[in-house]
């Protein structure tokens, strides 16, 4: 008969095979948590961020014909998971979408243009006055949308710069905004 309080060489046993597996166990789940970032170390994005306004071109009736656009200031952010693959084409449909996801009666309106035409894409924002597009690299296959903005001539960020114009000094952590024009 056992008294409270009493153990048994069987029950020490037993309990002699454990000590050391909650230690493992616990020391398994430490190593699973990421390790906290050093203050002032650069994360990794997780998406790369774009602000999208549309171009329409339209033709003189001078010989030879020149394209004058109308340029429309209104525009949206998109966001893309930096490790998703796009190709040109998707790319142009993403930033389409993503304006008439907005159910703006405008942005809906200018991303569905009458006539015929095609899209292609700018690196820069027209300039109402004077435009001057500068236009994307085309490519055909799947490419992450990292490796796609770094064929385009986009400026290099500066930290706490959310432009590629490099005028940012700040020290908050900024995501970099692409400029792009949707061009009909």
């Amino acid at each position: 008969m056992l008294n409270e309080g009493h153990t048994t060489p069987g029950t020490v046993a037993a309990l002699r095979r454990t000590i050391g597996t909650g230690n493992a166990y616990r020391a398994a789940k430490a190593a699973a948590v990421p390790p906290i970032p050093t203050p002032g170390t650069p994360q990794p994005l997780s998406v790369t961020r774009f602000h999208v306004r549309v171009a329409h071109a339209y033709y003189s009736e001078f010989t030879p014909p020149k394209a004058l656009w109308a340029v429309f200031t209104d525009g949206w952010f998109v966001a893309i998971k930096i490790n998703k693959p796009v190709t040109f084409e998707q790319l142009k449909e993403t930033f389409r979408a993503q304006g008439q996801g907005q159910y703006i009666d405008f942005l809906d309106h200018i991303t569905k243009p009458q006539g015929k035409g095609d899209w292609t894409l700018s690196t820069n924002h027209l300039d109402p006055k004077n435009p001057a597009p500068q236009l994307w690299c085309t490519w055909k296959n799947e490419l992450c949308i990292q490796d796609a903005v770094s064929l385009q001539d986009y400026p290099p960020f500066e930290a706490g710069s959310n432009t590629g114009n490099g005028k940012g000094k700040g020290k908050a952590r900024a995501y970099p905004t692409y400029p792009v024009t949707l061009l009909w």
